[in-house]
């Protein structure tokens, strides 16, 4: 492992000695500017990346323009380390195409002006986030939020011309403004490793990148429980949109269209408060690998051999399970709603949760022989204590 670190460093270190000196990135400012347009792709990836799934490296890799991969291990805790091992990952995929690791770590933020620095980000065509805790590189890329730096500059310089911008756990994270910097749900029934913060904590924000502008993104999703908290950060904010993405799962955002297309199974949940319903009730929306939808709500198309559901069938109880948030509990109300029921239902020891697709807004989509779950596209969600 020294050996790559090594290598990769020195990588790092020639191509910063060709740099000029007290020269900030030469587009910065005037990628900044056309970033109004939203050019550009993200690979959003909920965690747990797997080295097989080769179609989430090479969502990035095809969508790169000119100049090397830069690995961005800010958020990690090992530093130069971690963004050298991602960067061995990412050869196995990259066909030759030259990988560079951005030496900055947590412990860099005196650097978010370094015009060396901002200019070797500015040179790349894509850029990858290692995960770890998605504040520290808030705190590097925007030490002051309401200056931008030169590095942040830099990666949105990069977008605008087209490139492309992943990240992975905390590298998902920090793709919205605001984003959750942590905690859970209150009273979620599933501990949460990452955050052991108290039952009745709630999830806690900041300020995130924002390079995806639409609502609020979470990582870990279904694995985690954690769609309880995405409520309570959209209601917080009041973010219109919210984005769960599961592990070893992506979402490959457009910028410029605002489509997007799911990797993986139950990859990414889309979350939607409908202002005008009562309540202000939230909508659900359940994606898989193929399936396309768009970062506003306004339209889906459905993976290649899905056919849309009759959902006129009686409603369905799920029964208990562990938690109503979790992989096992969606799993089970999305295979209950490709079957054809109106709505499922489900609760565990604080909750219940009920799914309806009684309304014409609602639509549901199965494969023929029910090799990979449904999809599901703004279906009423109903959350209650139960009891309530």
């Amino acid at each position: 492992m020294m050996t790559v670190v090594v290598r990769a460093v020195c990588v790092v270190l020639v191509a910063l000695a060709g740099l000029r000196p007290g020269c900030a990135p030469g587009d910065a400012g005037a990628g900044r500017e056309r970033d109004e347009a939203q050019r550009g792709s993200l690979v959003i990836v909920g965690g747990g990346l797997e080295d097989d799934r080769a179609e989430v490296f090479q969502a990035l890799l095809t969508r790169a323009a000119s100049g090397p991969i830069g690995i961005v291990p800010t958020a990690s805790g090992g530093g130069l380390e971690t963004g050298a091992s991602a960067a061995e990952r990412f050869e196995r995929h990259a066909g030759g195409r030259e990988i560079v690791v951005i030496p900055l770590t947590q412990h860099d933020a005196d650097k978010a002006n370094d015009p060396r620095m901002a200019e070797l980000i500015g040179s790349c065509g894509a850029l990858w986030f290692t995960g770890g805790d998605q504040s520290r590189i808030v705190r590097v890329f925007r030490p002051e939020p309401a200056r931008e730096s030169a590095v942040f500059a830099a990666c949105q310089a990069l977008l605008a011309r087209g490139g492309v911008i992943g990240g992975t756990s905390a590298g998902a994270a920090m793709m919205s403004d605001p984003m959750i910097t942590g905690g859970r749900a209150r009273r979620g029934a599933a501990a949460d490793t990452e955050n052991p913060t108290p039952a009745d904590a709630g999830v806690r924000l900041g300020v995130g990148m924002g390079f995806l502008s639409s609502g609020i993104t979470d990582q870990h999703f279904l694995e985690r429980a954690r769609m309880g908290r995405l409520i309570e950060a959209m209601r917080a904010t009041n973010a219109p949109f919210g984005y769960g993405v599961s592990e070893n799962c992506a979402m490959v955002v457009d910028r410029n269209s605002g489509d997007f297309e799911a990797i993986g199974e139950l990859g990414v949940v889309m979350l939607t408060r409908d202002a005008q319903a009562r309540g202000g009730e939230v909508r659900l929306s359940i994606f898989s690998t193929g399936d396309r939808g768009h970062v506003r709500g306004a339209s889906c198309v459905p993976g290649p051999g899905l056919s849309q559901v009759r959902s006129d069938g009686p409603g369905v109880d799920l029964g208990s399970c562990e938690d109503v948030f979790g992989r096992e509990s969606v799993e089970h109300v999305v295979r209950a709603l490709e079957r054809g029921a109106a709505s499922a239902r489900t609760s565990d020891e604080w909750r219940v949760l009920e799914v309806r697709v009684d309304d014409r807004r609602s639509r549901v989509f199965r494969s023929a022989g029910g090799e990979r779950p449904g999809l599901v596209i703004d279906a009423i969600l109903d959350v209650r204590e139960r009891g309530s």
